[in-house]
């Protein structure tokens, strides 16, 4: 029989054992299953093996080979209580819910296994009948192994007796591996070689026979033919199982040749067949043996995997396909809070985030389709509401069939995984900026630029939200900070210590008293600290820290760290803020000694340059020598003033420098220094090129590390010597200047006393040099200056420059005003140059007065541009001479031919009174007397510089004195060659009208005349745009407009316009006779007529040389008639002409608006056409 194998630990097959499969019966479903990742199970079909039919089968078969009988078998089958091996000990419901797997790979000792395929769940259900399972394993029990005892030697006895052989054996050639092989007469070798040569035989036609094995060419060369025991004789039959495959094989051996007969041939068939049966009895009794003990030991392997299951710390939840609850382990109880009873048998849901129920469906969709999901990292609910950070795995249940089922899902709570990377990229940040600081350390060469360093890596890099370091300020009392980066919003402010409030103080006041850390995890739980709850909130922070930064062991900064997030320092974190603060008061410090080093040696290289500076910059010569006379230092002007080198003065002696008569001199000089410690001497130094300098040199004696020396400076004194000359030169230059400037030179004391004063200033003030020396300002100058006098002094003794115009009284009484230009002479008095400017002054107020005259002419230019009517362009001059310029009153006049006088047209003045005054002029003084028709008759300018002077005016002098004005001038204005008005000034200053100022009016009167010339031209051009020159009359353009405004008004109130054109009958002759003036003189006497006569509203024109036109607008029918008229009557009387009476016909034509047409152009050549057909003149 083949030998059955149980399955691979890691494989999920299904095996069948042969012998069961050969009886299995038809029906499917009734097999049980078993199948997970730790082991595998066979699928049977035990319902065979419920009615223990075969059990007591093969025990009847066992019974048989073993020569028992029957009754054995039965007492057996007492012992074990099993009597009807097909009594109906189980319910169908036992049945259909217990697992019975006599023989099958997998028994469990009453138990009831459910399995989770992903994560070996197993839960145990008691079985209600443990009977069977004890009676099954006391059966398996009382047979002995048959892997440990020759269970087939009886056969191969058998076989050898029956065949009367010596050898005999039972060969097991393959699948039958836990039964040993049985011989007779053979040693363990020799039954080895059987075996080969069974082997080897197997596939001849059974029975196989080898009468002489020396001449069968199949076997002679055999081992056991031509070795020991040789074998002459073989006979062997085959045991082959159901399916046909060769198990065994039963032979016999003998030394002699020999056969069988055919009684031995057929009973060693039976035996064949018997071996058969027992073989496979033995083989199922061997694998029932095995079920039992791997059944066992299943049993205690699902206890054990239920208890790892339910002492599990991952959540093992099993649901349905409908995702209904069916398993809750312990660990998903202590994940989630739910306990089993409250949430199996309720949706999966409930502990489902809802926004991530898609997901749950995504799973189940998955699971639906026999996918498995593997670490899908999510969040799940527990049952206070907090949301769980899970990784889920999820695999299909299936049941016997194959069928899934449900979901076996494992959450692994990945909480704590969180936490600890959290901390270990904090603590990674952290450290990363401990490093990059203390780079930063090395690298920063600046207090400010490291602090903001430490700050800016905390907040970037550490991930904190805010760095702020702060340091005591005695004299403020306050922590100020000097360096913050990170959420400040500018907020940071200097925090105040109070030295009187030590039980409550902030956190950087505690870390800056105590020396000590301070650390909060949680800002809005720590009650020590809650005026800054608030803050915190709203700022977004949820733990702090403070460190102390100390300066040789005294704490005088903070380092303030802010974070986010709760509970971020612990110690190692603490651990590394402190080798922060550590790290950054040691670069502070290092920082300071750097500082303190590096002004050490600015300070030494500043003394020394300074020192060089000093030397190098002094105005004279310095030399260093010891007490022999060798030169240790000296300075550059030294080699320069010598003109020897640094090498040739390094090798002279001091006495070398000068000539031999002064060497005595000079020895007692320097031996006096070195013994008395200082002399000065006066010498010429003498230079390499033999020249000398006359120098003043002194002598100090200096004494240095035990040695004396001697420093010595020269000053070059040849310029004080041509000082000295040019002083006296200066000084008589001085005394010349002093005598002979054309200004006054006056010297006096701080007290104002006179002193000195030139010629020049006696002459100005008329003293004599000797009456003005001790006399004071209050003798020379004007009484209202004398407050000026002390503040002058003043100003004069501060060194200040001083410059002002002072009004001097003469000695005979006199004023005049002179400009004073004050300074401090060297021996602390006062010295004046005084300038007299009377004449100065008078010019400034002459050059003012035309200034402003030219303003006038300005502003009057600027008029004329603007203006373009002659009165508002005389009003507008008038205003501008008395408002711009120096005039208190201006008029306007032109002449009155009927008065024969001027009359005022325009007018201004200073005040409101203005126009009474100028009318009161006018009328006071007679036509003809009147300055401006004086000017307007004759054309020439009229000039009083004196009103008060005039008997033409002394009518006006008292009206003239109350108005203060003593000068009056008017020019008359010309347009076209004759005066058209004339423009009258006054003015207030006598003498007011010189030449210059005249020249600029007369210049300014001539634009005006210009002015009034262009607007007259310009009305008289736009006259002739517009009227008939000769007559006066419109002309044809302006009658056409004024018809077209009578047409347009009676299109809109229904009235009619009458035009009628008239033309005078022989006016050729007229001219001809009369000549062009009598033709003019006509037809002015017929436009004159024309207009009396007509009756208004009218309008009247000429638009030929002797044709007229009328137009007339109104209401009345008989308009037109009534016109005609009118017309008619004119003609009727003669007209004078040159002194002659001439009567004039006219011929006429009548057009009617809207008779006659219906607009102004149509109507008046109607009315032309009517004039040109006409055959009757009007008379």
């Amino acid at each position: 029989m083949r030998r059955l194998q149980p399955p691979s630990p890691r494989t999920q097959a299904t095996y069948v054992s042969p012998i069961v499969s050969k009886h299995r019966r038809r029906r499917r479903g009734r097999g049980v299953g078993c199948s997970c990742p730790y082991w595998s199970a066979m699928d049977i079909d035990a319902g065979r093996l419920r009615d223990k039919s075969w059990t007591a089968w093969a025990i009847m078969l066992l019974g048989a080979l073993q020569g028992q009988s029957s009754q054995s078998k039965t007492a057996r089958n007492r012992a074990t209580g099993r009597e009807n091996p097909c009594a109906a000990e189980r319910t169908p419901g036992d049945r259909s819910r217990d697992i019975h797997s006599f023989g099958c790979f997998s028994v469990l000792d009453g138990l009831n296994v459910q399995l989770d395929p992903c994560n070996a769940l197993v839960r145990p259900v008691q079985h209600q009948n443990r009977n069977l399972w004890e009676s099954e394993h006391r059966i398996a029990a009382d047979y002995p192994d048959p892997g440990s005892q020759p269970s087939l030697d009886d056969v191969a006895a058998l076989a050898a007796c029956i065949c009367e052989t010596p050898y005999a054996s039972v060969c097991l050639i393959e699948g039958v591996t836990h039964l040993s092989s049985a011989q007779v007469g053979l040693t363990a070798a020799q039954a080895a070689q059987a075996l080969t040569l069974c082997t080897l035989l197997r596939d001849e036609k059974t029975p196989v026979a080898v009468s002489d094995a020396l001449h069968d060419a199949r076997v002679r060369d055999h081992p056991l033919v031509v070795g020991e025991p040789h074998i002459r004789f073989f006979f062997g039959v085959t045991i082959r199982n159901s399916d046909d495959p060769v198990l065994a094989m039963l032979c016999v051996l003998d030394r002699t040749p020999r056969q069988l007969n055919t009684a031995q041939q057929h009973a060693l068939q039976l035996l064949a067949a018997q071996s058969v049966t027992r073989l496979r009895f033995l083989d199922r009794l061997s694998e029932l043996k095995k079920l039992c003990e791997e059944s066992a030991q299943m049993t205690a392997a699902s206890r054990h995997l239920a208890a790892i299951v339910e002492s599990s710390d991952d959540a093992i939840i099993g649901n349905d396909l409908d995702g209904v609850v069916t398993s809750w382990n312990q660990g998903a109880e202590r994940m989630l809070g739910f306990s089993a009873e409250e949430v199996i048998g309720s949706s999966i849901r409930r502990i489902v985030p809802p926004n991530l129920q898609d997901e749950e469906d995504r799973i189940r969709f998955a699971i639906r389709n026999g996918r498995r999901l593997n670490q899908i990292e999510t969040l799940r609910r527990a049952k206070d509401g907090r949301l769980v950070s899970v990784s889920l795995m999820a695999s299909p249940i299936k049941d016997v069939d194959g069928k899934i089922v449900g979901a076996s899902k494992v959450f692994r709570d990945l909480t704590a995984s969180h936490e600890r990377e959290s901390n270990a990229e904090r603590l990674l940040r952290v450290y990363t900026a401990l490093r990059q600081i203390n780079q930063a350390i090395v690298r920063m060469h600046t207090r400010d630029e490291l602090l903001q360093t430490a700050c800016r890596v905390l907040v970037d890099v550490g991930g904190f939200a805010l760095a702020w370091i702060g340091f005591y300020s005695p004299q403020t009392r306050l922590i100020e900070p000097v360096a913050t980066y990170g959420n400040d919003d500018g907020r940071v402010q200097g925090i105040r210590t109070y030295d009187d409030r030590p039980e409550d103080p902030n956190p950087a006041e505690s870390v800056l008293r105590s020396g000590a850390n301070y650390v909060c995890n949680d800002l809005l739980a720590d009650t020590a600290i809650m005026p800054w709850h608030v803050e915190a909130k709203r700022r977004g922070f949820r733990a702090m820290a403070a460190f102390p930064i100390r300066d040789k062991d005294i704490v005088d900064g903070t380092l303030n760290v802010y974070s986010a997030q709760p509970d971020c320092f612990g110690s190692k974190e603490i651990s590394l803020l402190e080798q922060v603060a550590g790290d950054v008061s040691f670069g502070l410090d290092n920082l300071a000694r750097e500082e303190h080093r590096r002004v050490a040696e600015l300070s030494v290289k500043r003394e020394r340059r300074f020192s060089d500076v000093m030397i190098e910059s002094l105005p004279g010569i310095l030399y260093f020598y010891d007490d022999r006379g060798r030169f240790l230092r000296w300075n550059r002007n030294f080699e320069i003033a010598s003109g020897y080198s640094a090498e040739e003065i390094a090798q002279m002696h001091p006495l070398d420098f000068f000539a031999h008569a002064d060497k005595a001199l000079l020895e007692e000089r320097i031996a006096e220094v070195f013994k008395g410690g200082a002399a000065t001497v006066e010498a010429p130094l003498r230079a390499k090129d033999g020249s000398t300098t006359p120098y003043f040199f002194t002598g100090r004696r200096v004494d240095l590390d035990g040695a004396v020396y001697l420093v010595g400076m020269g000053i070059d004194v040849s310029a004080r010597t041509e000082a000295e000359k040019a002083r006296r030169l200066s000084e008589a230059r001085y005394q010349t200047l002093f005598d002979c400037a054309p200004e006054g030179i006056i010297i006096a004391d701080t007290n104002s006393v006179y002193l000195d004063a030139n010629a020049a200033m006696c002459q100005m003030l008329g003293y004599s040099r000797d009456e003005l020396i001790g006399l004071n300002a209050s003798h020379i100058v004007d009484a209202s200056e004398m407050t000026h006098v002390e503040p002058a002094i003043n100003t004069i003794r501060a060194g200040v420059d001083y410059s002002r115009e002072w009004l001097f009284r003469r000695k005979d009484g006199s004023r005049f005003t002179a400009e004073v230009v004050g300074t401090l002479t060297p021996d602390g008095n006062l010295m004046g140059i005084v300038r007299d400017i009377t004449e100065r002054k008078d010019h400034e107020r002459k050059i003012i007065r035309l200034n402003r005259i030219r303003a006038v002419a300005a502003a009057i230019s600027s008029a004329m541009l603007r203006t373009h009517d002659r009165d508002a362009l005389l009003q507008e001059a008038c205003r501008v001479a008395v408002q711009e310029g120096v005039f208190p009153f201006a008029w306007a006049s032109v002449f009155d031919h009927e008065v024969a006088a001027a009359r005022i047209v325009a007018m201004d003045g200073v005040d409101a009174d203005s126009r009474n005054f100028i009318e009161s002029l006018a009328q006071l003084t007679p036509p003809h007397e009147q300055p401006d028709t004086q000017a307007l008759l004759t054309g020439k300018c009229v000039v009083i510089n004196d009103l008060l002077a005039e008997q033409a005016f002394a009518a006006l002098r008292k009206i003239m004195q109350a108005r203060a004005c003593r000068a009056a001038a008017v020019f008359p204005l010309f347009a076209g060659g004759r005066p058209v008005a004339a423009l009258s000034l006054l003015a207030r200053q006598r003498n007011f009208f010189d030449e210059e100022e005249l020249a600029l009016l007369n210049w300014l009167t001539k634009d005006l005349s210009y002015a009034l010339e262009s607007i007259d031209n310009a009305q008289r051009l736009e006259h002739l745009a517009y009227f008939d020159a000769l007559t006066g009359l419109a002309n044809d353009n302006l009658f056409r407009d004024r018809l077209a405004q009578y047409v347009f008004a009676a299109e809109h109130s229904a009235q009619k316009v009458c035009v009628v054109a008239i033309d005078l009958e022989n006016f050729t002759h007229v001219n001809e006779t009369l000549g062009r003036e009598g033709g003019d003189e006509l037809l002015r006497a017929v436009a004159a007529r024309l207009q009396n006569a007509l009756l208004k509203p009218y309008a009247i024109g000429r638009i030929g040389a002797d044709t007229f036109v009328v137009a007339r607008s109104g209401d009345d029918e008989l308009i037109a008639t009534s016109l005609q008229e009118q017309i008619t009557e004119v003609f009727s009387v003669p007209f004078s002409v040159q002194g002659l009476e001439m009567v004039v016909y006219a011929q006429t034509g009548i057009a009617l608006f809207p008779d006659d047409a219906h607009d102004q152009d149509t109507l008046f050549k109607r009315a032309e056409a009517a004039r040109a057909a006409c055959i009757f003149p009007a008379r």
